[in-house]
């Protein structure tokens, strides 16, 4: 296959294969699972721990990692997990907009749902397809049927199927506490923890590289000076939000309060889901959702007070 573009030109994301091929150079590398190697180098020889907040894993059969003595599971959930201590994801629901054919809101905001009249099964009957439709829908359907189960990937709830919870799937099956996520992140930007003064394993070049804003196919490159509070031309890479995109990671614009601009590091998840971080401001903020939304009001407020409390401004970016 021959490449559209060189390497380094363009930026392009995918929310779930990129940390199947991340992982899968992980492993072919060091010859070991890629959240074994991620557990060592990120917790350490001395562990990643809080005074209070370390996991106590009763009845585990298997030695935890660093990492999942302080609940933060990359590979997937022990089996013998309590499942109370489990978020259940659900999604928000949303009514349809007013004067549908098959739904009205009522003053309540509920929605009702008619049946279909004599008369509209009628015209139906009088509709129905011809044979090259039908023709054309039966080889439609022989085509997708190789695919049949995976669209169930795209619906959220399956991920509170305990085999599902247990499974390595990279991109898509870390379990974490808003606090555990937001102390291992803070450990990776920031030179120094407040876990004994251990070395970060990130080098502050590195951090700096990697929320760089990279450039898209239509954009001039860019540079985090040179993106605008709405994430520059770079919000076309991401599918859910208008933050721009690093090597991996995504970037929001902020002004500090002595009124330097930075670029933030961290990234979204499905649903409402935020980690933020901001090495300059000494701030690292994690908001997990278990009842999903595409707008979470909930997550906009509680990140507009952390950064009112930090002297921020709040990125259009993040489309509050």
């Amino acid at each position: 296959a021959v490449p559209e573009h060189g390497a380094g030109e363009e930026v392009r994301y995918h929310y779930l294969t990129f940390a199947w091929i991340v992982g899968g150079l992980i492993e072919k590398v060091t010859g070991r699972k890629y959240e074994d190697y991620l557990s060592d180098v990120i917790a350490g020889p001395d562990g990643l721990t809080v005074a209070g907040e370390e996991e106590t894993l009763v009845g585990m059969t298997a030695v935890p990692s660093r990492l999942e003595t302080f609940g933060i599971y990359l590979g997937g959930i022990p089996k013998k997990m309590d499942t109370n201590r489990l978020a259940v994801l659900s999604m928000e629901k949303i009514s349809p907009p007013p004067n549908t054919n098959s739904h009205d809101n009522n003053d309540n905001g509920k929605t009702e749902v008619h049946t279909t009249s004599r008369e509209e099964n009628t015209n139906n009957a009088k509709s129905q397809p011809s044979e090259g439709e039908k023709s054309k829908k039966d080889q439609r359907k022989q085509v997708l049927a190789k695919y049949r189960g995976r669209e169930q990937m795209l619906n959220p709830s399956v991920f509170n199927m305990r085999k599902v919870r247990g499974a390595r799937i990279p991109s898509a099956n870390g379990h974490a506490s808003a606090f555990a996520l937001a102390t291992l992140f803070d450990s990776l930007v920031s030179p120094t923890t407040t876990t004994g003064g251990r070395v970060s394993p990130l080098e502050s070049h590195i951090v700096d590289l990697a929320r760089e804003v990279q450039p898209l196919p239509s954009s001039p490159s860019l540079s985090p000076s040179a993106s605008s509070e709405k994430g520059g031309n770079s919000k076309q890479a991401m599918l859910s939000d208008g933050a721009s995109f690093g090597l991996g990671f995504q970037s929001h614009s902020f002004t500090l309060a002595d009124g330097r601009i930075v670029q933030s590091i961290g990234h979204s998840g499905l649903g409402g889901s935020i980690l933020i971080a901001l090495p300059e401001a000494n701030l690292t903020v994690a908001v997990v959702i278990n009842k999903l939304s595409m707008k979470s009001v909930a997550r906009d407020k509680l990140l507009k007070i952390v950064f009112d409390e930090f002297g921020l401004s709040y990125p259009s970016s993040l489309g509050m």
